[in-house]
């Protein structure tokens, strides 16, 4: 999970994910999402994670940090698809045997669940791999700024967001240290039962709310010397600017888009 963590973080490039305007990549995100949500068979959900996997592999993230970005959800994902197999109602899928309590209704839910956040996770993560923290929240603070008219402070919430996204890995790093530096001072090494392990990490809560705190200082204090706070409008040493690269890079995702739902409709009707 740390680990995991620590790998979502940005990632430098010079692929055309990289080179894109932060406001395009947003948007592609929340149009692929809205995609996954909308897909009904898994045939499409497979296409669309073989998509999101070459995607990566281009914007210069191996395959192997691909998959481990997904460990979070093999627990998730495992407790729900049992839910789904065992409580789900409908004709079971053999007559005799331990497929004779499963649905096939609740197996074909699972398989859509588990592919759904395989598929949304890795495609998402690609905003935070491709995308430094500062200029994401300048695109999202464009994207927001309607919501000024009704008084909504958008300057303030596009920061706290991608503050909370680059804060995610520093926790895993704080967490990281601790843990390495527990079995010097544990003399309890044999021990490998789950709750035992579990009671070794409680000592390491405090210290590590210690550490995030003082993190969260040194930036306040950084924050202040910048005179965050003190204009309503501030300006940017690199403004936002659209190009061919966000072109070419919005028109081969939406292609790919419209042919997967295109796809998933064609197996939907079949």
């Amino acid at each position: 999970m740390l680990n995991t963590l620590s790998h979502s973080r940005y990632s430098a490039g010079a692929s055309l994910l990289h080179r894109s305007d932060p406001r395009t990549k947003i948007v592609l995100t929340l149009l692929f999402t809205l995609v996954v949500c909308a897909l009904r068979t898994p045939v499409s959900l497979v296409l669309l994670l073989l998509l999101s996997f070459c995607m990566a592999q281009c914007a210069g993230r191996p395959l192997r940090y691909s998959l481990r970005g997904l460990k979070p959800i093999v627990y998730l994902a495992a407790f729900t698809a049992g839910a789904h197999l065992l409580f789900d109602g409908g004709p079971a899928l053999a007559e005799s045997g331990i497929f004779s309590h499963v649905s096939h209704d609740g197996a074909e839910r699972s398989l859509m669940m588990i592919l759904r956040l395989t598929v949304m996770i890795t495609g998402t993560s690609l905003l935070t791999v491709t995308t430094t923290p500062l200029t994401l929240t300048d695109g999202l603070q464009w994207l927001m700024k309607p919501l000024q008219r009704i008084g909504v402070p958008v300057g303030e919430v596009a920061l706290m967001m991608a503050l909370s996204l680059r804060f995610l890995p520093v926790i895993a790093e704080e967490a990281k240290l601790l843990i390495v530096g527990q079995p010097a001072r544990s003399p309890h090494q044999s021990d490998r039962s789950l709750l035992q392990r579990a009671k070794r990490c409680l000592p390491l809560v405090m210290p590590l709310l210690a550490g995030v705190a003082r993190r969260g200082n040194s930036l306040v204090t950084a924050m202040d010397a910048r005179c965050y706070g003190a204009c309503r409008e501030r300006t940017r040493m690199n403004p936002l600017l659209f190009s061919r690269t966000d072109i070419l890079c919005g028109g081969v995702v939406l292609f790919f888009l419209l042919l997967l739902v295109y796809i998933d409709r064609f197996f939907a009707g079949a």
